[in-house]
């Protein structure tokens, strides 16, 4: 039997090097990227790491940065999440905002 091949990490594009690292640094360990992504270089999923299903899905576009806002589901539910807002045109400043608001990260 063949060894399983690890999941490919693609090189992400600098629109998203740019978001993780202000992201790194801006909000530390209270803010922890997710692997749901990992294959699309365009776009990353970061969330607290107390509560992994609040999740803020961020992709990049020539025109700015794409928000989802992900909630956890109520009990018995078979949804993954529960939607929240999604907004376009975001600035990276906007982006960070919103990462730190939906996350309840203190500023």
């Amino acid at each position: 039997m063949a060894a399983a091949q690890p999941r490919r990490q693609a090189t992400k594009v600098p629109e998203i090097r740019t978001l993780c690292a202000r992201i790194k640094a801006e909000l530390g360990e209270a803010a922890r990227f997710n692997s749901f992504w990992d294959e699309s270089p365009d776009s990353v999923g970061i969330s607290h790491p107390s509560e992994p299903d609040r999740l803020v899905y961020v992709c990049s576009y020539s025109t700015g940065y794409f928000v989802s806002l992900e909630l956890p589901t109520a009990e018995g539910s078979d949804r993954p999440f529960e939607a929240a807002v999604d907004d376009s045109d975001l600035t990276l400043d906007q982006v960070i905002d919103v990462v730190r608001r939906h996350l309840g990260i203190e500023a």
